[in-house]
């Protein structure tokens, strides 16, 4: 198996499996067209940071990350607004819905001093997990951000997602908060000091 960067060819896959594993996930209930349109723009950002593992041309993992939260987010809006804006337009009349994409789109600002740097997402097919993949692709974006000079990142995770949580903390994260993104569902914050 070898860790690549993101291509676009990788990118509906990525989508795909994004919302089939981290199926609880609020991005993911907003369908594959928006997360291809969110991971396809980490390709261009200077802010974020995708790879993927892959095996005989099928991909089986991927972890995304960013150099500083807001201002992918704000790029992200910057350039993607009017197809984001189609993607979502039937479910942004839905009022818990666009609620939470504004949550979403400001909970980097209400982080006070803590990282902006964040490991987004990181998702291993069933059949390889338990093998390193992940191990494999989290080091890999380590030595990403140490070649960046990120000296802290962050994870925000599920508080009831246990086998997330045992993962962040075996590769060293340290719980730093408990906070809530959307009404009445607690996340944990790891960080990570580089």
């Amino acid at each position: 198996m070898k860790i690549v960067e993101l291509e676009r060819q990788h990118v509906p896959a990525v989508a795909l499996l994004h919302k089939k594993y981290i199926d609880r996930g609020f991005m993911s209930s907003l369908g594959t067209a928006f997360l291809e349109q969110l991971y396809d723009s980490m390709m261009t950002s200077d802010n974020a940071y995708c790879l993927v593992a892959e095996e005989d041309g099928e991909l089986h993992g991927f972890i995304s990350g960013t150099y500083e939260l807001r201002s992918f987010y704000k790029d992200f809006i910057r350039t993607n607004l009017l197809r984001v804006s189609l993607i979502l337009l039937p479910r942004l009349i839905e009022p818990s819905v666009f609620r939470k994409v504004v949550e979403s789109f400001i909970y980097p600002s209400k982080q006070g001093n803590m990282p902006g740097a964040e490991l987004m997402s990181i998702v291993v097919s069933e059949k390889f997990r338990g093998k390193g993949v992940s191990e494999n692709l989290f080091n890999n974006l380590l030595a990403e951000f140490k070649q960046r000079n990120v000296k802290k990142f962050k994870v925000t995770v599920g508080s009831n997602l246990q086998a997330a949580n045992r993962f962040y903390q075996k590769m060293g994260g340290m719980l730093h908060a408990e906070i809530e993104v959307h009404d009445t569902e607690i996340s944990r914050i790891y960080i990570w000091e580089i």
